[in-house]
């Protein structure tokens, strides 16, 4: 028993025999010690009535009963009474209560003075009990506050006991509805990995119940992939280990849900590891948009990898945010290089201050501009951007401005080259017409003057000036062919050659051109140059070139020669206006003279363009040999700069058949003639003429129309057979090509010479005189058309038929 229980022990009995003198007021005290004390001599005196003997240990007892249970002031009143009623009912029991001592009997005297030293002995005795008991009461109330302060906090330790006690239930109740309602899965797992508790949540996200969960092994509920990883984490922990990290659950229908773990050790009291609480949150939903987001990013940054166009995105200061690769590869500067720079931090200050502004105008206003802008490249030389800028906004509404540019610098150029190409063709057609009227004009006069030199009747003088005439007329002649070539009209007879041997073959006439002065080189390719062209034209282009070179060089230097197989893919092509990928044969001509600036290069291809003075050259050399070209499918480029010399370079296709090498047909010296019918159509009268006037006297029999009509109208009254029709190509209504096919419906062995100031692609596709049809370019002379005729009719062929 502890101290506690003893003192409450003691304290319960005192307080029992002291009750009434502890709960009692001093008057009632007093009256219950009056009647204690008068009860007990009555029955004093009931027993000596009946004995006749009487003792005062009554009186006695009744006086320390008294004082011993109401105190001792009760307790000297009871012992006076005592004495006092003693002494009058022994002494003199039937006397009057005051009766004179000395009228009282000895004994009686005697008992008297008994009663008082007992009386005096119960006094003292009395006093001296009274005072233990007020001690002793002392001792006891001390006790007894001792006691009730005792209970008072046996009683409080109680209530807080229970309080406490009332606090867990609630606490318990409020954690047992947050593990209930938690959103989070809750899983308490042992350390040899099995399920000891789950929550309502934990079974959601894995299908299961909380009875199939329960001792389940945890394995069974993650990823297979993942749950080596987890387990160990799970059941191998030290005191300070709480993680956070991320896993995937394996739901009853087979999906995976991404969870959220935080996770703890749980350790017993004495200090041994129990298992591992741990949280799963359903991160699914953010897995899944991490993962949209990361594939975002990860197809913008591909984009902005492969983008070919500039694209930069900075904010509204004007701060490098992200830039496409691109942007290095034009601008030499990365993303890791640019980010928190300015334009300032890159480009000269007024191509940044032109930046700026134009994105200032874009945040200002809020729509979408486009700009052209000129920015220094890595190289650099000035690049033309075409610009796209629009406004971006963020999730936290900071702005920003993106920009996407397209470096249009080579479609600038393409653009021009286009324009120049146009301007050529322009140009040529114009002179294609200029020279096709000329030609039927230089025709009669070449014709006329031919045929009056043949007559013997004239003066010596008369004949010389015809002759003059006549050579007159041959200089237009060829000067209308350089038009033609220009305009890539004039017909052409191509065939297979190999250019090195060409160029060779002309390099000894090439270094009489040029002058001792100037020293001529050629470096031609060791492997076959074979290209598909006009003989005559190759030599007119190279001729022309050297000769352009050679005035180049007044005061002498070198000019280079040389040949080349190259070939050329689809991004020279791109870069290129009118050039076909594919193999090409490069003729290259170089000089060391003055050349030119960019002005004049973008003019030297014009007819009649000349830096030469006046008298020195007729401006169409270079537009000649450019005509060729275009006409031959190939194209020239040219580089030159003031100081440094020029360099032409032609391309023409390459062919991978070897040269043709016909035999050269014999000049003839005189009008070759016949007797055989022929359809002269033509639509100017006087070419008309003149060819009529030369077939006659070459001895054909000659039917003459205007048109096809007329032609067509001549031979329907026309009795006897027709051996060859003679039509111009171009004429009003019908053309030749058209007359000639309609004609052999009716006349198939007809035979047909066409003739032509230039052709167009009814006779000529891409300058090449068609296989089946005879050809004679105008003007032409009596010989070279009587010529023309008679080879015509000599052909092989069926024999042409009448008609009756």
């Amino acid at each position: 028993m502890n101290h506690a229980n003893l003192l409450e022990t003691k304290t319960s009995a005192l307080s029992h025999w002291m009750l009434p003198r502890q709960v009692l007021p001093l008057p009632r005290r007093y009256g219950s010690a009056l009647l204690v004390t008068l009860g007990v001599l009555l029955a004093e005196l009931a027993l000596t009535s009946v004995t006749g003997t009487a003792s005062v240990f009554f009186a006695l007892f009744a006086v320390l009963a008294t004082a011993w249970f109401y105190g001792r002031g009760p307790g000297l009143l009871s012992a006076g009474i005592s004495v006092l009623g003693n002494a009058y009912f022994r002494l003199a029991p039937f006397a009057a209560p005051f009766a004179a001592p000395e009228d009282l009997p000895l004994s009686s005297t005697v008992s008297l003075a008994s009663f008082g030293v007992l009386a005096t002995g119960m006094a003292i005795i009395i006093a001296q009990i009274g005072h233990r008991i007020e001690d002793l009461e002392s001792q006891i109330r001390a006790q007894q506050r001792l006691t009730d302060e005792s209970q008072e906090q046996l009683l409080d330790e109680a209530r807080q006991r229970s309080e406490t006690q009332a606090a867990l239930r609630e606490r318990e109740a409020h954690y047992r509805a947050i593990v209930e309602t938690s959103y989070e899965g809750i899983l308490q797992v042992s350390s040899e990995g099995r399920v000891v508790f789950a929550n309502e949540r934990m079974a959601e996200l894995v299908g299961q119940s909380l009875a199939a969960l329960r001792n389940r092994p945890l394995a069974e509920l993650l990823a297979a992939e993942q749950s080596s990883e987890l387990l160990t984490r799970l059941t191998g922990r030290t005191p300070d280990s709480h993680e956070q990290y991320e896993c995937r659950l394996r739901h009853r229908n087979g999906t995976d849900v991404w969870v959220g773990v935080s996770a703890g050790p749980l350790f017993s009291a004495e200090g041994g590891f129990r298992g591992t609480l741990a949280m799963f949150t359903d991160i699914t939903e953010r897995k899944t948009m991490e993962m949209a987001l990361r594939e975002a990013e990860a197809r913008f940054a591909a984009f902005m990898e492969n983008l070919p166009a500039v694209a930069v995105i900075r904010d509204e200061h004007g701060t490098y945010v992200t830039t496409s690769r691109s942007y290095e590869r034009s601008f030499g500067k990365g993303p890791d290089e640019l980010i928190g720079k300015t334009p300032y931090d890159v480009f000269p200050p007024e191509v940044a201050r032109q930046l700026l502004e134009h994105e200032q105008e874009v945040l200002r206003d809020g729509e979408t501009r486009q700009f052209t802008q000129f920015v220094p490249g890595v190289d650099g030389k000035t690049r033309e951007l075409l610009t796209d800028k629009f406004l971006l906004t963020d999730g936290a509404g900071r702005r920003y401005v993106g920009s996407i540019a397209v470096d249009i610098t080579a479609q600038r150029g393409l653009e021009e080259q286009l324009r120049q190409s146009q301007k050529m063709d322009a140009i040529g057609r114009l002179a294609g017409g200029v020279a096709h009227d000329f030609n039927n004009m230089l025709a009669v006069i070449l014709g006329y003057t031919e045929v009056l030199s043949w007559r013997r009747d004239l003066p010596k003088d008369a004949l010389d000036l015809l002759r003059q005439v006549h050579t007159a007329g041959q200089r237009a002649a060829a000067l209308t062919r350089q038009l033609l070539a220009f305009s890539r009209r004039q017909i052409v007879a191509p065939q297979n050659l190999d250019l090195g041997e060409a160029v060779s073959a002309c390099s000894n006439m090439l270094r009489r051109l040029i002058g001792e002065d100037i020293e001529l080189v050629t470096v031609l390719s060791h492997c076959p140059a074979r290209i598909h062209a006009d003989p005559s034209q190759v030599e007119q282009v190279l001729w022309n070139l050297v000769v352009n070179s050679r005035d180049a060089m007044p005061m002498g230097g070198k000019l280079t020669i040389e040949t080349q197989n190259v070939q050329f893919d689809e991004a020279y092509a791109l870069q290129h206006v009118g050039v076909t990928p594919g193999n090409y044969v490069m003729l290259a001509v170089s000089d060391t003279g003055v050349g030119m600036t960019a002005a004049t290069r973008e003019r030297i291809f014009e007819p009649f363009f000349t830096t030469k003075e006046l008298g020195l050259g007729t401006g169409l050399g270079l537009a000649t040999v450019f005509g060729i070209v275009q006409q031959s499918n190939g194209h020239i480029h040219v580089y030159s700069e003031p100081g440094h010399g020029t360099t032409f370079k032609v391309y023409f296709p390459r062919v991978d058949v070897p040269e043709d090498n016909p035999a050269a047909a014999a000049r003839l010296t005189s009008l070759p003639g016949g007797q055989e019918t022929i359809l002269l159509v033509e639509d100017e009268e006087i070419v008309r003429a003149v060819a009529q006037r030369v077939l006659e006297q070459a001895g054909y029999t000659v039917l003459e129309a205007a048109n096809g009509e007329e032609a067509l109208q001549t031979l329907a009254a026309h009795v006897g057979p027709v051996d060859l029709i003679l039509s111009d190509v171009v004429m009003p209504h019908m053309g030749g090509r058209e007359l000639v096919e309609q004609l052999k419906v009716g006349w198939p062995n007809l035979r047909a010479l066409l003739m032509s100031g230039y052709t167009d692609d009814a006779v000529v596709r891409h300058g090449i005189v068609s296989a089946e049809t005879a050809f004679i370019q105008k003007p032409f002379t009596a010989l070279d058309l009587a010529r023309k005729v008679r080879d015509t009719l000599d052909a092989p062929g069926p024999v042409a038929q009448a008609r009756g």
